[in-house]
């Protein structure tokens, strides 16, 4: 489109980078792009008190532009963030120790997910199996997950889950 000075438009593209005008100035879109996450998160942040948290992110572009925000954003107020767990897209198996790491350093209490939704469920599954829930720990996903999202995608039940 941008050889031909044609719009194009795009119902679902949320990327970052995407926003640049000078290298996609014919480039629309209905979505907003994903780095508003950052500024939502940080007002979660800021309207609960908190002052440190911890980010598992899916190592994409989408996810790594949210999450780089995130700690400027942090870094301006002065709070804590730990952003050491990133999971490689296609890992197999599952690096649950990847995405974990942040718990060898400190104790974290608000964690946000920064994944599609087939990790983010391996990750709360593993939150379960750890015994790391509510209300001793938070856990912030973003994005819109589809109905049952939750279901067959590992060892964890839907009651276990839903916990």
């Amino acid at each position: 489109s941008h050889y031909w000075n044609i719009p194009q438009i795009a119902f679902a593209a949320a990327a970052f980078e995407l926003t640049n005008r000078q290298q996609y100035r014919n480039f629309f879109r209905i979505l907003p792009s994903f780095q508003f996450n950052a500024a939502s998160i940080a007002g979660v942040v800021r309207y609960f008190g908190w002052r440190q948290m911890a980010v598992i992110t899916q190592n994409e572009a989408l996810f790594t532009g949210v999450t780089d925000t995130i700690r400027t954003i942090f870094n301006d107020e002065g709070w804590v963030l730990d952003d050491s767990a990133v999971i490689e897209t296609n890992a197999n198996p599952f690096p649950y120790d990847a995405a974990f790491s942040w718990t060898r350093n400190r104790e974290y209490r608000v964690i946000f997910i920064n994944t599609y939704q087939v990790y983010t469920y391996e990750i709360l599954c593993e939150a379960f199996n750890r015994g790391m829930l509510s209300p001793q720990y938070v856990w912030i996903t973003i994005g819109s997950f589809s109905k049952g999202w939750f279901r067959g995608l590992s060892s964890c039940s839907e009651s276990s889950i839903s916990q």
